[in-house]
């Protein structure tokens, strides 16, 4: 059962968690995307690795974090397998916006679904989720979940029913 609050939002029950960082390059690249980068590129696909490639990442050499883990974490420590991220691109001052929960492959009525769902503005003309630009969804967002960032460069992580065990003392742990 799930209850609403003065403004028709739901009351999470088990609250929420928000990480932000600042002083990065935020979520680079074509919004985009669907296929794999070409390793070669010169272009950083942020974006890309970030919402569509599950447990990997374009990461190479020195840079920290080089399987696609990190991102998994936000999810795994959702009660519903959910995020939520907004980013600000240093490169182009795009504020960018979007959801994404992962559950398991599952089938209704003998009729499979993929196990990824996205919070999105819906999909361009190939299916690809576009992430939400519109500058009142995106004040909306910011207010209802009680972010800090504004016009910052950076990535902006929610993760929605936090996991009960999930505790500052644990993290700090």
């Amino acid at each position: 059962q799930v209850a609403f609050n003065s403004k028709g939002h739901p009351e999470l029950s088990g609250g929420f968690m928000v990480v932000e960082d600042f002083g990065t390059r935020g979520l680079g690249g074509n919004p985009l995307l669907s296929n794999a980068p070409d390793p070669n590129s010169k272009v950083k696909e942020d974006f890309f690795w970030f919402w569509r490639n599950i447990g990997l990442s374009g990461k190479t050499g020195d840079d920290l974090g080089r399987w696609g883990l990190g991102k998994t974490v936000y999810r795994a420590a959702s009660r519903v397998g959910c995020m939520f991220g907004l980013t600000v691109r240093k490169s182009d001052q795009r504020c960018l916006l979007m959801g994404q929960a992962v559950l398991h492959i599952h089938s209704v009525k003998d009729q499979q679904f993929m196990p990824e769902g996205f919070w999105c503005d819906g999909p361009d003309d190939f299916g690809v989720p576009r992430p939400i630009e519109t500058e009142s969804e995106l004040d909306l967002f910011r207010s209802e979940w009680n972010l800090t960032r504004t016009t910052e460069p950076g990535l902006s992580v929610v993760v929605p029913y936090v996991a009960t065990e999930l505790t500052g003392m644990r993290i700090l742990q």
